[in-house]
């Protein structure tokens, strides 16, 4: 008898499982806001203001090399009036150099001014 309790015992017996602990930080929210409020305002205002600028210097930057690209174009057109083939090759390459640059400026522009 003895045997037959301690049997039915551990067949009937209820195991114990322990459950894991996991603690919330309700605050987490609260905290990381706070730190974006105190680094965000001023750090982004700064940044922008700093983006402005370079907007501001490539419009200048913009118009110069427009300005001279024109005036390189002219040229061209001036020494293949004149049938100087060596001075129009010579401008059509410094024209290709100063279009690249006049695009890439547009360019960098254009994606500064959308920010």
């Amino acid at each position: 008898m003895n045997t037959q309790r301690e049997v039915f015992k551990r067949l009937f017996k209820e195991e114990k499982t322990e459950l894991e602990t996991h603690k919330i930080d309700l605050g987490l929210v609260d905290k990381l806001e706070s730190k974006y409020k105190s680094l965000g305002k001023s750090d982004v205002g700064n940044y922008l203001s700093q983006v402005n600028k370079i907007v501001s210097n490539l419009k200048g930057a913009i118009e110069k090399t427009g300005d001279l690209k024109d005036e390189v174009k002219k040229a061209v057109n001036g020494y293949g009036s004149m049938g100087d083939t060596d001075n129009k090759k010579l401008a059509e390459r410094l024209f290709n150099d100063v279009n690249s640059d006049f695009e890439e400026l547009v360019f960098i522009y254009q994606k500064l001014k959308s920010i």
